[in-house]
Parts: C-alpha cells; structure tokens; sequence
C-alpha cells in the first residue's frame, strides 16, 4: 500500500492515554497469517475494539463517534512497546492512522513507523495533556511537518523535532 508524502495532517485527535501499549494488543496474534496489508486495519485494536462475541466495545475510544475517522492517535508512554511486528504499524495506516503522538515509544515500533511512512511525535506528558483537552473538546489539531509544529487555532503551538 502506498502512501503519498504529507506535509500537515488536520484531524481530530482520539485519545488513548494507556502506557505501554505494545503491538500484540494494537495487532493481535492470531491475524498474523493474513499476508496482505489491505484491508487489515479492521483487526486494529481488535480484543479492545470488540468483546468475546464480536459486538462492538462501545466503551472504545476508537468506536467513539466523536473520533470516527480519527487520522491522529493521541498515546500514552512506550507506545508500540514489546515484538517487532510491523503488521501493528501496517494496521494503524490501513485504518486512517498517519500519525501517533506521545511521550515515547518503543525503539522497534518507531523504527518501523519510518520504514512505512507512519509519523511518530514524541511529546512531553502536559504538551500530550493539552492535546487530550483540545481533542475531548470536539476540535481538531493539526501536525505540520514542515514547520515541526502541532497547533489548533490560537489555543496551542507545540514545536517538535522529528529526530
């Protein structure tokens, strides 16, 4: 799957605020043998996003209406931590992802996001506060890589560095 190059992603935010969310819970185990990378963002989050008898989890931030096409993913610390599984990265883009936001990640996961176009933005946990605010506000944020700013309206700028 191909993925032009951005320079700004406007969205709004959905916010999941969980430490140490490593890649077997964003792309699970047993979807493993599906070898295309179309199509498998409805296995994203997938023993969080439905129950034991496939109902949708209505308590999911993803299943939220108000972030219903969601490009942005607001996370908590070591984000992506734990095996080297690129299907997780392949699965928050098959789904709309193009960006992740937060105080760190897991060194494999990041990797991965650059192989594949993913963008990663680490920021400080009261920078990533503000950011959940705005988002459970309704309003949408934007990412400009060109300026390595995150800002919405006149409420926010923060300034990052991709490296």
């Amino acid at each position: 799957m191909a993925f032009s190059p951005l320079a700004s992603i406007t969205s709004v935010a959905a916010p999941m605020l969980i430490d140490n969310i490593n890649t077997v819970i964003i792309y699970p185990a047993r979807f493993l043998l599906i070898s295309k990378r179309e199509q498998i963002g409805q296995y994203l989050f997938y023993d969080w996003r439905y129950n034991r008898d496939n109902l949708v989890n209505k308590d999911f931030i993803l299943n939220d209406e108000r972030f219903d096409g969601a490009r942005i993913l607001l996370g908590g610390k070591n984000f992506g931590c734990g095996s080297s599984r690129e299907n997780a990265v392949w699965a928050l883009l098959d789904y709309g992802i193009r960006c992740v936001i937060a105080p760190s990640f897991g060194e494999i996961f990041a990797n991965n996001c650059l192989q594949n176009g993913l963008i990663y933005i680490s920021v400080k946990e009261e920078k990533l506060k503000k950011l959940v605010e705005i988002s459970e506000n309704d309003q949408e944020i934007t990412v400009n890589l060109t300026d390595s700013r995150i800002f919405c309206g006149g409420a926010l700028e923060i300034f990052f560095s991709m490296l």
